[in-house]
């Protein structure tokens, strides 16, 4: 049945109509759990997190899947991610939180949000988690007073790639006068004052152009023609460039691999989607 095709892989109709997720008939869940019950089958998430990772890698030796932990924040889904060597994406200290319990070890973890709490900055600092992504100058002051002296905070400065993905209206983030991130022109201005910091490290820019985009090119991998893809570079290439994406390697066992941010390269290594 092609409704099938909705649930993870692996899931059947039994001889009876019952729907199997994981091996597990839904009429024994729903007894033992009552309903509604979210049920997800770690298998195949397990078989997607290695898949994300693998095809990326294979493409990208130098990148890094990381999980946004948004997506289902529960701390069972971020451990699975944690196992199979993702890193995890956190909005917010719950997701901090979660993902510490998880076994999430924080230099693999990069805090984001647009509105920070100080107790979100204060958790970045404390944790020494690897990446925060600045929106705004704010952030930047608050890192700056926040984090221990003899520090050195790892920063991704989100730009608004001026691009209106094919999508709903209501999760597009990367058109122009979007709330997430820095027009090009304020992006390079706060690069310039990060670099000057000695509390803060730039590592690169953070684009994002929407969520749910669900019809996407399907072009070879090294294809760089796309409208979108095009369009995203010329515009973060404003702001400046960013380095290759770094190894997902972790800073208690040895010191993260990163190509030097400089204000002189000509041209940014960073890779949209196509």
């Amino acid at each position: 049945m092609a409704v099938l095709s909705l649930f993870p892989p692996g899931s059947a109709l039994r001889a009876d109509g019952m729907l199997t997720v994981g091996g597990c008939r839904a009429d024994d869940l729903a007894q033992e759990f009552g309903t509604p019950v979210l049920v997800v089958a770690e298998r195949a998430l397990r078989e997607r997190a290695r898949e994300y990772s693998s095809e990326l890698s294979s493409r990208w030796p130098r990148s890094r899947v990381v999980f946004a932990s948004k997506a289902f924040p529960c701390t069972a889904v971020q451990r699975v991610m944690v196992e199979e060597g993702l890193g995890l994406d956190v909005a917010g200290a719950g997701e901090i939180v979660t993902a510490l319990k998880a076994g999430a070890d924080p230099a693999a973890l990069v805090l984001h949000g647009n509105a920070k709490s100080d107790e979100e900055i204060a958790m970045a600092a404390e944790h020494e988690i690897g990446l925060v992504v600045v929106d705004n100058a704010d952030d930047v002051d608050r890192l700056e007073a926040t984090g221990p002296a003899g520090r050195t905070q790892d920063i991704l400065v989100r730009v608004i790639p001026g691009v209106t993905a094919d999508t709903h209206a209501s999760v597009l983030t990367g058109h122009e006068g979007s709330k997430f991130g820095l027009a090009p022109a304020a992006a390079a201005e706060l690069i310039r004052r990060i670099e000057r910091s000695p509390r803060l490290r730039m590592q690169g820019l953070h684009v994002h152009v929407g969520s749910q985009i669900l019809d996407v090119d399907r072009s070879p991998p090294r294809s760089r023609g796309s409208p979108r893809s095009a369009g995203s570079r010329s515009t973060t290439s404003a702001a400046g460039s960013a380095p290759a994406t770094p190894m997902p390697t972790s800073r208690r066992a040895s010191p993260p691999t990163w190509t030097p941010w400089s204000a002189r390269h000509a041209s940014t290594s960073l890779r949209m989607p196509s």
